[in-house]
This record gives structure tokens, C-alpha cells and sequence, in this order.
């Protein structure tokens, strides 16, 4: 089995392309998916399902606060505080899902963050008709609470 560094290097036409949990971790995400769809091998009318998180916790405020900033400078002194407050924060969301001040919030390094209308323009924009979308809740001990999926076909 072949490994490919990029969709321009497969040589055989692709009926369905998947882009599964990888969007929000793209700084473009329109050109990713608008590059990775109009490639030669994936005709016009080829299925695109691009899937992403759902975010649990409206967070911006928050983390960009000069005290949680502070608070965050001081924790990461101790790399043993460091450990014991991140195991109490994955505690606190698995058990009440809620996380409780001084814990922790995780990001996973996420750069974008979507909905299910977001998801759809962003997939529009890149030259895609949406054909159905939808949002599962399901996962409780991250800070995502489900999975947006999009169902989209290549104009």
C-alpha cells in the first residue's frame, strides 16, 4: 500500500473524499478543502465529507482574560500542578461536565471552531453544494460534546 503526501499524487479517480476531525486544526480551510476537491482525480459530482467537533464550552472571553493569562503563567511552573490540575479538570468534565475554577480548559489546538451553518459555508465556499448536515452529541470527557457532519457533493 501506497502512502501519498498529497490528493494531486493518486492517479485513480476518487468517488468519495473524506476530511474527518482535521478543519479545525487548518489555518485555511477553504483553500484546503477548494485544493484538496479540485483536483483532477475527483470529478464533478464526487461525494465530500468533511466532519468536525463540536465544541462544548463558549471559551474566548475567558482565555483571553489577563487573569486566567496569570493563573496560567503561575501553574506552569510546576510541572507536578501542571499534571494534578489537568487530571482534575478531565475529572470535573467526565464526571459533572462542567469544569471548575482553578481547573484547567483544553483546546487541542484547535483554530477554528464550527457549527452546523459555518460548516456548510465554509464547504460552499470552497465549491461544494451541501446535500445534508447534522449534529451528534455523544462525547463527554472532552471539550467536545459531538460531531458536526456534512454531506456535500463537488460542483
Amino acid at each position: 500500500m501506497s502512502k501519498y503526501q498529497h490528493i494531486t499524487e493518486i492517479q485513480e479517480n476518487s468517488d468519495l473524499v473524506t476530511c474527518a476531525h482535521a478543519l479545525e486544526h487548518i489555518p485555511d480551510p477553504i483553500r484546503f478543502l477548494r485544493e484538496t476537491t479540485h483536483s483532477a482525480h475527483v470529478p464533478v459530482g464526487s461525494l465530500v465529507y468533511p466532519e468536525a467537533p463540536l465544541e462544548r464550552y463558549a471559551l474566548a472571553g475567558l482565555l483571553q482574560s489577563q487573569s486566567y493569562g496569570q493563573y496560567l503563567s503561575i501553574v506552569q511552573k510546576s510541572r507536578l500542578l501542571t499534571i494534578a490540575i489537568d487530571f482534575f479538570s478531565v475529572l470535573s468534565r467526565a464526571r459533572f461536565q462542567k469544569v471548575f475554577p482553578p481547573l484547567l480548559l483544553k483546546l487541542h489546538e484547535h483554530l477554528n471552531f464550527y457549527a452546523s451553518a459555518s460548516l456548510s459555508k465554509v464547504a460552499a465556499s470552497a465549491g461544494l453544494d451541501a446535500l445534508a448536515v447534522s449534529e451528534e452529541q455523544g462525547a463527554i470527557v472532552s471539550t467536545h460534546t459531538g460531531v458536526i457532519r456534512l454531506l456535500s457533493r463537488k460542483r
